[in-house]
């Protein structure tokens, strides 16, 4: 934490410099993150158990912990849920950032039964929507809603209540996925997708990954008006797949 300061700012400087270009001579990719006290485009900026406001122009991280309470195994910790720690992450993917994902062992290596279970849910909602994280780019808008995430440092314990109108986008090529934060049984109103953020361009196709029924939706110009399908795919953060015309 203290390099971001005086008197160690400046010799930080010197050593990143020197890292840097010893890492051309080495022929290799190398990346620097620090917390604070220094411009983004040369070091990966870290937000410890917290998330960004907004999307940043150049890739940042947050690293937290399963275990609301402790980096390493503690008696009578209190986990975050899969949930939690999923809609964290798709908050984070489409502000720019990655997630470093902490897991506490015990002193054996072995990791308690409560944290190996939220790994697993985490990993059954990335079998099925992985897609939407993976090889993905911020969009125009990071997202839509009113319920507020926390953000900033040491924030990401609290799990923000979100609804189905809380909806987070990315995109991949000419597809944007837009992620909804909770299930809804009424059609959700996704007011970014308006002709000015869409560039004028039609949308072929709408579906959610990892469901088979067909997806009813409509187009306007102001706006793209989405109904879920009967049956959940997954268990939290339900991803519309929306296809461009080219």
């Amino acid at each position: 934490m203290g390099v971001g300061k005086y008197p160690f700012q400046p010799t930080f400087y010197r050593f990143l410099a020197y890292y840097y270009n010893n890492a051309k001579d080495w022929n290799k990719g190398v990346v620097v993150n620090t917390k604070f006290g220094y411009g983004d485009n040369i070091q990966v900026y870290d937000i410890e158990r917290g998330k960004a406001d907004k999307i940043k122009k150049y890739p940042w991280q947050t690293d937290t912990s399963i275990g609301k309470h402790s980096w390493g195994y503690i008696k009578d910790e209190e986990n975050k849920s899969p949930d939690h720690i999923v809609d964290d992450l798709v908050d984070i993917v489409s502000k720019n950032g990655n997630l470093l994902l902490n897991v506490g062992p015990k002193a054996d290596g072995t990791i308690s039964s409560e944290q190996r279970a939220v790994l697993k849910g985490i990993g059954a909602w990335m079998k099925i929507n992985s897609e939407s994280i993976y090889d993905t780019r911020p969009w125009i808008v990071w997202g839509e809603g009113k319920t507020k995430a926390t953000t900033g440092y040491m924030t990401d314990n609290t799990k923000s209540n979100y609804t189905a109108q809380d909806i987070r986008y990315v995109k991949k090529g000419n597809v944007l996925y837009a992620t909804c934060l909770a299930w809804g049984e009424k059609p959700v109103l996704m007011k970014s997708l308006n002709h000015k953020n869409l560039d004028g361009k039609r949308i072929s196709s709408i579906t959610m990954l990892g469901s088979n029924e067909t997806i009813a939706w409509k187009q306007q110009r102001n706006n793209v008006t989405v109904h879920f399908p009967k049956m959940k795919p997954s268990n939290y953060a339900h991803v519309f797949k929306i296809k461009l015309e080219e």
